[in-house]
């Protein structure tokens, strides 16, 4: 984590906080709602977050709202 940070700090141009969780996710025949999917379409066309998921091989799992478990 260390490292990750430590890069995506210099792609930023400043100090981020990683925060990584593993978890069991299913890939297929989850329900969305429409809000959720909206959310999910505004961080999959947001130019950072495409750097990074290119940049370190990385895929979009969930996508919840602040506060959201």
């Amino acid at each position: 984590m260390e490292r990750l940070r430590n890069v995506a700090s210099r792609i930023l141009g400043h100090t981020v906080r990683v925060c990584v969780k593993l978890e069991a996710v299913p890939v297929a025949g989850g329900t969305t709602t429409n809000g959720t999917r909206e959310l999910r379409a505004k961080f999959e066309q947001d130019p950072i977050v495409r750097a990074m998921l290119e940049r370190f091989g990385g895929q979009i799992s969930d996508v919840k709202r602040r506060g959201e478990e």
